[in-house]
């Protein structure tokens, strides 16, 4: 937990907890489907569970009502995940369903480089949980992990091939 607060005359006042703070959103994606709006976010948070604070990015997808004609649903915001390197984000809605993906990971000193893990969720669009996930590790180009990195840039949805 990281504990917001200011020194005064040697004493500490709590201010409130991460879970309560606004963390500032440092990068968005948006994606809009019958009236709903779907964006996914990367916020600016602090891990302090090490020897020293890090940088972490908490990604969350969050929607919205655009039209209440057309747009059924109850605002919601999930968190999908969170890491130590900024996250690529990338957002997809149409009548196939609605597709949030980030690439993030971490700083790994022993390799050199980047470790990177892209995550796919597929996500009920009215409630904005996982109905499936697929997620795969890469490292950075020229280390011993692999030739080169994979990260989210865009997603497309295709739609089903009929049999």
């Amino acid at each position: 937990m990281r504990i917001l607060g200011t020194i005064a005359f040697g004493m500490v006042t709590l201010l409130g907890s991460a879970a309560h703070a606004e963390l500032p959103v440092i990068k968005t994606a948006q994606a809009s489907w019958q009236g709903c709006d779907y964006t996914i976010k990367v916020l600016q948070d602090v891990d302090t569970g090490g020897t020293f604070p890090l940088p972490l990015y908490r990604v969350s997808v969050q929607s919205a009502v655009v039209s209440s004609d057309t747009c059924s649903l109850v605002p919601t915001t999930v968190e999908l995940g969170t890491s130590l390197l900024e996250p690529k984000i990338a957002i997809a809605v149409n009548d196939q369903g609605l597709v949030a993906a980030y690439s993030g990971g971490e700083y790994v000193r022993a390799m050199g480089g980047r470790w990177v893990h892209t995550y796919i969720h597929r996500l009920n669009p009215s409630t904005l949980q996982t109905t499936r996930l697929a997620a795969d590790w890469t490292s950075a180009p020229g280390t011993a992990g692999g030739p080169g990195t994979a990260e989210v840039d865009q997603l497309t949805i295709h739609p089903s091939i009929p049999r």
